[in-house]
């Protein structure tokens, strides 16, 4: 998939964002500096390098470019430590 869904507790509704460039499963997401980190995956034959990055404005996404990681991972681990996104495994 693509598509982004974003939950809101106080409305308690879903409702579709901006789409991702690259769909995607056995993606992982973290959270950086109030910006969302998409890295990696699987697009039903290769492993994906490619990260796509958004925070909120005032009304939708806001969509940031970032360099893709050096090796393609899909269904791996990810963690932040001292501002900075750690990805290992496949």
């Amino acid at each position: 998939l693509s598509s982004i869904e974003c939950y809101g507790p106080e409305s308690r509704v879903w409702e579709l964002q901006t789409a991702m460039r690259t769909p995607r499963s056995g993606v992982k997401a973290v959270v950086l500096n109030n910006k969302v980190y998409i890295i990696g995956g699987f697009d039903g034959d290769n492993r994906i390098k490619r990260v796509e990055c958004f925070s909120f404005g005032a009304t939708r996404l806001v969509w940031h470019e970032v360099p893709d990681m050096i090796k393609s991972r899909s269904n791996f681990a990810v963690s932040v430590l001292e501002g900075k996104i750690f990805v290992s495994g496949w």
